[in-house]
């Protein structure tokens, strides 16, 4: 448990600046498309991992398989160390530790009352109502903290720009039906369909792998045709994968599972490079890194919240119309995505 928060600790300060480092790099009518790439390589890496991954468990074992993990982030650290040019910093920035805590104590609590809901709790209960009010102090009083504090985890101003603030919820939402499908689908093929987990691994496939493919298109359109158009493509086709989802809850229609898991990854790789680009284009160049830090904490709390949200609607052992109603559950946080394309100004080439 405690590596896995290490590992955690290490993703929250690579993600950002990975992103950070992106943007820097690239003029603002380029950065669509090397977003795309970006996320083509951290989606397709998994990809290959299920695929050598399997066989590699077999032939050398778990301990086998960290062992090739840990020399793989060894010689990723050496070549970053080598090829990474670095970024003129800002001076001594001072880190907003109660800002941090408020917000991450905010989010656990409310994943504790996901967890507690999930065990039976209904709306009387005490522990849940003292959960769910502790995070909305929570979150209240990390809203007021951050008008007032001399170096805000995140400035509040950055909220009144429609061009930040939509593709934020949208990319959450996408991402809440995204992974909150993750979880439901293997133990979908694994229990209904009978598959084995090696099996199911693989069936699992072109999700990740239509991911990485259509990331190029994803990044190619917004410079072409706008950002509209990708968002609203990628909304529709990730509602589209909830629905097919729905209807391959029984165990009849693997087609329609294999047709879900397909449409959420093209959804994903259609709309993500828009929504990260539009964030990154709504702020000056020396607040990227922490627009693209509040952008990973809004796609991580939609994650989290996805996986817990629908995995507690599902239940343990969720018959097919619990299946079903979760799918649709998902839907419909999906559906919110809509938000972005609808509220954007013009193309969003610009910042408000």
């Amino acid at each position: 448990i405690a590596l896995r928060v290490l590992f955690g600790v290490a993703g929250a300060l690579l993600m950002p600046s990975s992103m950070a480092l992106v943007m820097h790099a690239f003029p603002v009518d380029q950065r669509a498309k090397a977003v795309a790439y970006f996320q083509m390589a951290m989606t397709g890496g998994p990809t290959i991992g299920v695929v050598v991954g399997g066989p590699l468990i077999d032939v050398i074992g778990w301990r086998g398989i960290f062992v090739v993990f840990g020399v793989l982030a060894f010689a990723a650290t050496a070549l970053g160390a080598v090829v990474v040019r670095p970024v003129k910093g800002h001076g001594n920035i001072q880190i907003d530790w109660l800002g941090t805590l408020l917000l991450a104590g905010g989010t656990l609590l409310i994943l504790f009352g996901i967890i507690r809901a999930a065990g039976g709790a209904g709306v009387r209960d005490v522990t849940l109502l003292v959960l769910v009010g502790g995070a909305l102090l929570c979150f209240v009083a990390f809203a007021r903290w951050e008008m007032v504090a001399k170096a805000p985890l995140l400035d509040v101003r950055l909220f009144r720009r429609s061009q930040f603030v939509t593709p934020l919820v949208a990319s959450a939402c996408n991402q809440f039906a995204y992974m909150g499908a993750f979880v439901l689908v293997p133990k979908l093929l694994s229990g209904p369909y009978g598959y084995s987990t090696g099996i199911a691994a693989l069936l699992m496939m072109p999700r990740p792998g239509l991911f990485a493919l259509a990331s190029p298109v994803g990044g190619l359109l917004p410079g072409r045709i706008g950002f509209r158009i990708p968002m609203l493509l990628g909304t529709a086709t990730m509602v589209a994968s909830m629905f097919a989802f729905a209807g391959g809850a029984g165990a009849n229609a693997l087609w329609l599972v294999l047709v879900g898991l397909s449409l959420s990854g093209i959804s994903a790789g259609l709309a993500s490079p828009s929504y990260q680009t539009l964030v990154a284009n709504s702020v000056d160049s020396k607040d990227l890194g922490i627009a693209n830090g509040m952008n990973q904490t809004m796609l991580w709390i939609g994650i989290i919240m996805g996986i817990q949200s629908m995995g507690a609607f599902a239940g343990e052992d969720p018959s097919a119309a619990r299946y079903r109603w979760t799918f649709m559950f998902g839907a419909v946080v999906a559906l919110v995505g809509l938000i972005a394309p609808v509220f954007v100004k013009g193309r969003g080439e610009t910042r408000d």
